[in-house]
């Protein structure tokens, strides 16, 4: 790469984005304006509403019998309340012309003469505001009345009032300032800056590459002295620089607004004691975390807006990213979220919650390293998917009948294989149907829910949709006899990967504990299935979702995504959305091995019965497992009631089981996915 090349496309592309008024405005004019005004305002605002609403005078009824004299000089003298007759109170309190009433019951004022115990009923409208203001006024005043109540009985009995009160509550609130200001600052502060630095990248990238199309300066561009990767390098760090400028211009102005704001807040809020701040460290700190993530969404902005042959196509396309990125920044101002190791591994959500800690004065170092490691990571991977979209010719140079698919449009000249995007269409319409209609089926019943549910949703869209295609259904769905060495390898690698996913998983609940809710979902869930005979138990758990999970995903689904994405991020996808099928985000790391581990058997025997074979075997393990659960507990050296992981021994013959059985299958070359055919079924 040269550096020269390197610095003028670098030049030329800021040249071209800081003349576009729009990526000016997001990046310098509205973090430097939109806090100062947004501090200014709701400051003021809240001020001017809190005022108002404890000023005004809150209109109440006493409805009943006749109010005692006492009461009745307790709501008369009480501030802000106004006792005013009414015909219809329920009318008036509905239409918001009576704030509140009071309901005295019939020998109201006997009982508190006689010394007893008696009710009031307060009447308000809890969704009119103004209603629940007058409540807790009213609240106020019968609790004076009553604690006079009170001093008046002692007296006659000559006793002292604070028998009732052996001892006073002070409440001391510990928290420094900068405690104070993370807490409540860093609830949505982390969110902001996360999705500033989204609309930093965001418009930059559509211009650099949708916009460059529409202009119809990238050919120019291509066809210059410069190499393919200087030219995606040289947009890609004008990109970032415009998204780190945003980032840290949002950084400065959100210090010196708030650090300013609050103070101007003293005298009117309540906060204000607390004497907010936002120290530079804990700035430096948010700036260093969040430079990997900038990275990040320049990376992945620009991959996504490659595609696109217009700037408005592009905007279609970072709509949706930007959408996804917005609901884990909002994890921060979840009550009782705090960051974890096992959560400093999670994109986006890592950096919400680690600028919430950095905002409160706490640095904790293991999560930080793990969040800056695997955003670093995750910056890598994007940074590099950009880089091979621009390499491909097919994807700069997009011509409008290979974007007009749709599933509503029957091909008029059948094609082999359905497309990538079609079934990914297909996927998103089954993940709907399991889990809207699916879910009710098998909470209804479960036998027959799940009967339904794989038969109706999860086998037949995609059989209508190669139907509908005119595909090959037989290579759509990888339907090819394997050879007969296939067999034992099959058997040895999904046994070796059916323990390892079950290891996985338990080393998921030490790091990430299921919920009690979850576990005792899957007794009840197996307790059905053990009341069945054990082969009718089988039909329902292991052959039939081995059959159609099998046929939707490491057939259908696979064997789109191959040609697209070649073997090794094909599997990768397809273990994915395996896991993702299951709608379980608990078991969404061991049932994405496992489909991973059936996604291999299918594309190094070419064919997908050992996948559907491996499938069920594992499903049957399970069962058989957790009904002879006591049986496995009573062998020497496996104890389940005493371990939560597998013994060392089983994990040791586990990786030696599905590394053999893989090796003999590649060994074997036994298929080679795609690239061999292997006989097909009649």
């Amino acid at each position: 790469m040269r550096f020269p090349q390197l610095k003028t496309i670098y030049l030329k592309e800021m040249r071209d984005i800081l003349r576009d008024r729009r990526t000016l405005f997001v990046m310098i004019v509205l973090p430097i304006l939109l806090y100062p005004l947004l501090m200014i305002g709701v400051i003021q605002f809240s001020i001017l509403q809190t005022k108002k609403l404890e000023e005004e005078e809150a209109r109440i009824a006493i409805i009943g019998e006749k109010a005692p004299v006492e009461l009745r000089t307790t709501l008369d003298s009480a501030v802000a309340i106004h006792v005013t007759p009414v015909a219809d109170w329920r009318h008036a309190l509905g239409a918001g012309e009576l704030h509140a009433a009071i309901e005295i019951p019939p020998g109201f004022g006997d009982s508190i003469q006689a010394h007893h115990s008696t009710s009031l009923t307060i009447h308000y409208n809890a969704a009119k505001e103004r209603s629940g203001q007058a409540r807790t006024k009213v609240e106020r005043a019968l609790r004076y009345y009553q604690e006079a109540i009170v001093a008046k009985r002692f007296e006659a009995l000559a006793a002292d009032t604070s028998l009732l009160r052996p001892f006073v509550t002070r409440l001391e609130n510990v928290a420094t300032s900068e405690e104070m200001s993370g807490f409540v600052l860093g609830k949505f502060l982390g969110y902001l800056l996360i999705i500033m630095a989204m609309m930093g990248a965001f418009y930059p990238a559509i211009d650099l590459t949708a916009g460059e199309k529409e202009r119809g300066t990238l050919e120019t561009l291509l066809v210059s002295p410069a190499y393919r990767s200087e030219i995606v390098y040289g947009k890609f760090i004008a990109i970032l620089s415009i998204s780190l400028i945003t980032t840290f211009l949002n950084i400065g102005s959100m210090g010196l607004t708030f650090s300013w704001g609050m103070r101007l807040g003293e005298a009117g809020t309540t906060m204000g004691h607390f004497g907010f701040g936002i120290t530079p460290l804990a700035l430096v700190s948010v700036a260093l975390i969040l430079l990997p993530m900038a990275v990040f969404f320049s990376a992945i902005c620009m991959a996504v807006a490659t595609p696109a042959r217009s700037y408005k196509e592009g905007q279609n396309l970072l709509t949706p990213l930007y959408m996804v990125v917005i609901l884990p920044a909002i994890v921060s101002a979840l009550p009782g979220t705090q960051i974890s190791p096992s959560l400093s591994l999670v994109p986006i959500i890592n950096i919400s919650l680690l600028t919430k800690e950095f905002l409160v004065g706490r640095y904790p170092f293991v999560e930080s390293v793990l969040t800056f490691l695997s955003s670093c990571l995750l910056a890598g991977l994007s940074l590099h998917w950009a880089i091979s979209q621009f390499r491909r010719e097919s994807v700069l140079f997009r011509h409008a009948e290979e974007v007009r698919w749709s599933p509503f449009r029957r091909p008029l000249i059948a094609q082999p294989l359905p497309s990538a995007s079609g079934a990914l269409f297909i996927f998103i319409v089954v993940l709907i149907l399991v889990f809207f209609v699916g879910s009710r089926w098998q909470s209804a019943n479960l036998v027959r829910g799940l009967l339904k549910t794989e038969i109706l949703l999860i086998l037949l869209p995609p059989l209508l949709a190669l139907r509908w295609g005119r595909h090959d259904m037989r290579r759509s769905l990888g339907l090819a006899i394997p050879p007969t060495i296939a067999w034992l390898p099959s058997l040895i690698f999904a046994v070796g990967g059916w323990l390892l996913a079950v290891e996985l998983a338990s080393l998921q609940n030490l790091i990430f504990p299921f919920p009690s809710s979850l576990l005792e979902q899957f007794e009840g869930l197996f307790a059905q299935f053990n009341a069945l005979p054990p082969w009718h138990a089988l039909m329902y758990i292991a052959v039939l979702p081995g059959v159609c999970e099998e046929l939707l995903c490491r057939g259908y689904l696979l064997r789109a995504w191959l040609p697209r994405l070649g073997k090794a991020r094909a599997v990768l996808a397809v273990s994915v959305v395996f896991g993702i099928l299951h709608l379980d985000p608990y078991r969404l790391l061991p049932t994405a091995f496992l489909g991973f581990v059936l996604a291999i058997l299918a594309v190094e025997s070419g064919s997908i019965l050992p996948a559907m074979f491996g499938h069920a075997l594992c499903n049957a393990l399970a069962f058989f497992g957790q009904r002879q659960q006591e049986a496995l507990s009573k062998m020497s050296g496996l104890r389940l009631d005493e371990r939560e992981l597998l013994p060392w021994g089983f994990v040791a013959v586990a990786i030696v089981l599905f590394a053999a059985g893989w090796w003999w299958l590649r060994r074997a070359a036994i298929g080679q996915g795609t690239e061999t055919t292997p006989p097909t079924i009649s």
